[in-house]
């Protein structure tokens, strides 16, 4: 997908994590400062901190084609 950029992520953002070579659909539940993010995930009920450049906003795939998710 396309990524959008963004300066930086707020809490509660729903974000795509990249992690174990796959990116994963999780929620920022920590803003640490210094680029680093505490992402959420609900299927594995996991908190795992991140760098920015692992994150983008999160996409779906409809009708063909990569779209931002609303909120």
């Amino acid at each position: 997908p396309i990524t959008a950029d963004v300066a930086e992520f707020k809490f509660l953002d729903e974000v795509d994590a990249f992690y174990n070579d796959g990116w994963w659909v999780g929620l920022v539940a920590k803003v640490l400062g210094d680029s680093k993010y505490v992402v959420y995930f609900r299927n594995s009920n996991e908190e795992l901190e991140f760098q920015h450049s692992q994150l983008r906003p999160h996409q779906d795939w409809m009708d063909g084609k990569w779209v931002m998710a609303s909120k």
